[in-house]
């Protein structure tokens, strides 16, 4: 896989879901039902970052590949209230690693990127 730019970036596709991921599931499900919607079974293949900039193809797990892809692929930050759907959006951890990322479907859940991005 490679960014706009042409460069290879580290991706990796795993073939199973280990113990700890599977023991979430009942977690997510209770913490997030009113705003999600099962459409499939959980496959290890890719992640979010994945699903995001890979096309459910394979996993991202570095937040310098995910730096590296916003930054060669030309997405630029903008604010919440920019927001619309289709935008990518980036969730950050306390210590500024990318913990999450999706693709907005309604700008009122998000910060977003437009060939752009933003951060929670």
């Amino acid at each position: 896989m490679q960014t706009a730019r042409g460069v290879q970036i580290d991706n990796e596709q795993i073939d199973e879901i280990s113990p700890f991921e599977r023991n979430q599931f009942p977690q997510f499900e209770r913490d997030f039902s009113f705003a999600t919607e099962v459409c499939c079974e959980p496959t290890p293949r890719f992640n979010c970052h994945g699903m995001t900039f890979a096309s459910r193809r394979t996993g991202i797990f570095e937040s310098s590949t995910l730096k590296q892809i916003l930054n060669e692929d030309g997405y630029e930050q903008i604010e919440k209230d920019q927001v619309k759907a289709g935008d990518v959006i980036m969730y950050y951890g306390n210590d500024g690693d990318f913990e999450h990322s999706g693709t907005g479907s309604q700008a009122s859940y998000t910060k977003q990127l437009k060939r752009s991005y933003s951060a929670f």
